[in-house]
């Protein structure tokens, strides 16, 4: 099977050109192809008079690439990142670090990063953060072509609007740039063209003006899918999970809210809030230093993931190839791993019963694999993704935290993963969203809690959640705290 199939595509200077498709479409290999790690079987990439052969031919060319997952070096500092390959040199080919840590400065401000220092390693920083550091790398050479992969699947509102800015100034400069993106609503903010990939085959390229986003999913799924529509509001339930005074030093400062019973709470807020390090506090990845967390009324001593499993609580991470699976592994070996007591004798795994376990949850999912004993590596991101769900929901946990589910995955998939949330409160859990798209926020969830700088900013239900009250909550700078409004419209003083 071709990954790409006779694909004949021109990209023009000074303009913004957006590649969609869902996922093994071919998107990102048409990227590889354009950079020189991919050797087309037959045809060319020219660039000007030049046909591009390999990477370091590519570079030589101006082609810049900012992949979907980082790729930096958690060792080195973030300046060190920026500038690989081309630190500036003094007396003796001696490193001017004092030349490095300036430039590092300007190019973390250029993507709104002011708050990190250029000398601080990168290990330990979010996802969120180490994309912004990509596209501050592409941007620190001479490029002439712009490839950017999926690059706001971590970015919140904000960080996405400053990316914009950044895209119009490339395009004014008369650069080219391909997008790849799963949003559609970016694709119609910063694009100019757009060509629609299905199976290695190309289906469309048109003017974004000249088509819509029902139009572009048609073209890039060839059916019709779910959309995520609002949920009506929360009537309101016994509390299932309570957090009261959390505090983490450095990551979070008393944090208090409930989860009701069969109820998706979000949380909001911009990259660096503290959304990440409260759902691991909660599933004991931080140690809690002050505070308390209980369920069903009863207090919990969450010092470890082994604790909050116990509990009842489940964690779907935001990077899910680097913390919420085992690539190497197949795909029944992933469905057990949170599962290996209830799947073993005397601590014999029986392999018969996993794969019963697996192929269960992976009919429920609608997972797309060859075989269970299939590499989870060699799958969709959506279907990585599902594994990564579903290996959790075997331990019918009674408090499931999913940071960013969608990320990174094509509108198909994204239809099902929402089908499955909505169907998972149905059956009585309870549900801690943390996602970066406000648009998916406000359709799945029952009421939203924002973070700045690490605390609650404020509270959101009913017609108070839009997306201007959000943002208003998360940026740094405004102090009001939004009024929490129920069903009937009124705050808690019983104003309008």
């Amino acid at each position: 099977m071709r990954a790409l199939n006779d694909l004949s595509l021109e990209f023009r200077a000074g303009e913004i050109h957006a590649l969609a498709g869902e996922n093994g479409a071919g998107k990102s290999t048409l990227l590889k192809v354009l950079s020189g790690l991919v050797v087309p079987t037959q045809g060319e990439v020219v660039i000007g008079d030049q046909s591009v052969s390999r990477v370091r031919h590519a570079l030589s060319l101006g082609i810049c690439t900012i992949p979907q997952e980082p790729i930096l070096a958690p060792d080195l500092s973030i300046a060190e990142n920026l500038l690989m390959g081309k630190l500036p040199r003094k007396f003796l080919r001696r490193i001017d670090w004092k030349t490095v840590f300036e430039t590092g400065k300007k190019l973390l401000q250029r993507v709104g990063l002011d708050h990190l220092a250029p000398q601080r390693r990168v290990a330990g920083l979010g996802v969120a953060e180490q994309q912004l550091i990509e596209i501050a790398r592409a941007l620190s050479g001479e490029g002439n072509v712009f490839l950017f992969d999926e690059p706001t699947s971590s970015l919140a509102a904000a960080e996405v609007a400053r990316l914009g800015e950044i895209l119009t100034e490339l395009r004014t400069t008369g650069k080219v740039v391909l997008y790849v993106s799963h949003r559609l609503d970016e694709i119609f903010s910063f694009c100019d063209r757009v060509s629609v990939l299905r199976d290695g085959n190309l289906v469309a390229t048109k003017p974004v003006s000249d088509t819509n986003p029902d139009e572009l999913i048609r073209l890039m799924v060839g059916r019709e899918i779910l959309k995520a529509e609002a949920s009506q509001p929360f009537a309101g339930d016994a509390p299932c999970l309570t957090v009261s005074g959390l505090t983490v030093t450095g990551a979070l400062t008393d944090i208090n809210f409930q989860v009701r019973r069969a109820e998706i709470l979000g949380v909001a807020g911009l990259v660096g809030a503290g959304r990440t390090e409260l759902l691991q506090t909660l599933f004991g990845v931080h140690r809690l230093e002050r505070g308390e967390i209980s369920l069903n009324g009863i207090a919990l001593k969450i010092r470890s993931p082994k604790d909050a499993m116990s509990a009842g609580i489940a964690y779907v991470p935001e990077d899910r190839k680097l913390h919420g699976l085992a690539l190497n592994l197949s795909i029944a070996e992933n469905f057990a791993l949170p599962n290996l007591r209830q799947l073993g004798r005397f601590g014999v795994l029986r392999k018969r019963k996993r794969d019963q376990l697996a192929k269960s949850y992976a009919e429920r999912l609608n997972l797309r694999y060859q075989k269970l004993s299939q590499l989870a590596l060699l799958l969709s991101g959506g279907s990585q993704q599902k594994i990564v769900v579903g290996k959790w929901l075997a331990r019918n946990p009674l408090v499931l935290l999913l940071d960013e589910p969608t990320r990174g995955i094509d509108v198909g998939a994204k239809s099902e993963i929402y089908s499955l949330i909505r169907e998972l409160t149905q059956e009585g859990m309870s549900i801690l969203l943390v996602s970066s798209e406000l648009t998916e926020l406000l359709a799945l969830s029952h009421r939203i809690i924002v973070m700045r700088e690490g605390r609650l900013s404020g509270e959101l239900a009913g017609d108070a959640m839009n997306k201007e009250s959000i943002l208003q909550l998360a940026t740094p700078g405004f102090y009001r705290r939004a009024d929490i409004r129920g069903e009937d419209g009124k705050n808690e003083d019983g104003k309008n």
